[in-house]
């Protein structure tokens, strides 16, 4: 189980910072689950991320995983095989030794894989990859 941060909002309010979770049978304070760090309210880098069931490996103890992997993790998980474009990796220590032993992961040329259209207006021209770069510039998600 990964979790970084404090909890935020009332979602979690009733647990923290005394309360427990139980994971895997064990419970925990939630406490030792969590990694304060500075939230800035926007687009941190830091956030929570939790795994359980079929593939996942036990673990307790906080691990950093980069947003990039989280699509190969789930591909995986969901018994497809990795595009091989993917920016991020598999994280192995995520992954139960056994159920990989069982089911290595599998890669699959992202060439090869079928695309969807993006749907445009009646007339209009399909947005180039500039006039996106300059929305997202417009947004601030790029510099």
């Amino acid at each position: 189980a990964y979790v970084f941060g404090v909890p935020q909002g009332d979602v979690l309010d009733p647990l923290w910072p005394d309360g427990e979770v139980l994971l895997d049978g064990e419970r925990l304070p939630i406490a030792t689950l969590t990694h304060a760090d500075d939230f800035s309210g926007t687009h941190d880098p830091t956030g929570i991320f939790l795994a359980a069931g079929r593939g996942v490996a036990q673990r307790s103890e906080r691990l950093e995983l980069s947003v990039l992997d989280l699509a190969a993790l789930l591909f995986y998980l969901s018994d497809r095989p990795v595009p091989d474009d993917l920016d991020g990796v598999l994280p192995e220590p995520l992954l139960d030794p056994q159920h990989r032993a069982q089911h290595p992961p599998r890669t699959v040329a992202a060439a090869d894989l079928p695309t969807l259209a993006p749907p445009v207006a009646a007339g209009a021209e399909p947005a180039t990859d500039e006039a996106i770069t300059e929305r997202l510039r417009s947004l601030g998600y790029v510099e």
